[in-house]
């Protein structure tokens, strides 16, 4: 043992102080216990001593953990674990803890995780499949909806009523003139509007929520010479 420490030891051989001489370095001075129990490690007592315990005394935080790699710090076997019939079977039932939205399922997030979501089916609502609707020039109006190619001044004759879904685009082909297209809800504008004015396909996106019984409605402006090919809604509604 180096000159400069001093070991205090208690009634039973046991290390438990240590004094150093001021500004000497420890690194590379050796201890030596008369305690013959392998695996015990040196542990501060809290009162500027120490004494051998078993090696469960030493690091229980898991943050305090260094250089340990997650392959040396866990068990492999994830997978055989967690898989059918193993240890610690995971259940699908079970990733919906904490979910509180009704219907919500685990659904892929797009980089090979999973997140709670709801799932929808995708339909159309479709608006115009005539040969081609040329709306009168500089007019506003709403275009029925069911296909017909019709467009009327009064919304109520171009109203229907939604169930609980998500309207998300309003999509067509334009081949001349400009227009705007705002769907409506309830009577009301929405945040779903667009002014095509190319030839050629268009798609106006947003999201659009509506409950059972609201009423759609689709509003138009034109242009001079505005004329749409198979105009339609796209919805996604909650499959349940």
């Amino acid at each position: 043992m180096a000159d400069n420490i001093t070991p205090v030891l208690d009634s039973e051989g046991k290390l438990v102080k240590e004094v150093i001489s001021e500004n000497t370095p420890i690194e590379g001075t050796a201890i030596k216990s008369t305690n013959q129990d392998s695996g015990m490690v040196l542990t501060s007592d809290g009162e500027n001593g120490a004494s051998w315990q078993e090696s469960s005394g030493g690091v229980t935080d898991h943050a305090e953990l260094t250089n340990v790699t997650k392959d040396q710090h866990h068990s492999e076997d994830h997978a055989s674990r967690h898989s059918e019939d193993g240890a610690d079977e995971i259940f699908i039932e079970n990733l919906g803890t904490g979910s509180v939205v009704l219907n919500e399922i685990a659904v892929s997030d797009g980089t090979g995780g999973l997140t709670m979501g709801l799932r929808y089916a995708t339909s159309f609502i479709t608006v115009f499949r005539t040969a081609g609707v040329a709306f009168p020039n500089n007019d506003s109006g709403f275009c029925h909806l069911g296909g017909g190619g019709a467009i009327t001044s009064t919304e109520a004759f171009a109203q229907l009523k939604a169930i609980n879904s998500k309207i998300v685009s309003i999509e067509g082909y334009c081949s001349n003139g400009s227009g705007t297209f705002t769907l409506r809800k309830n009577g009301t504008d929405t945040a779903l509007t667009g002014t095509v004015n190319s030839v050629g396909r268009f798609d106006i996106t947003g999201e659009i929520d509506f409950a059972d019984g609201d009423l759609i409605s689709l509003a138009y402006t034109s242009g001079v010479n505005f004329t749409i090919y198979g105009i339609q809604l796209k919805l996604k509604s909650e499959v349940v």
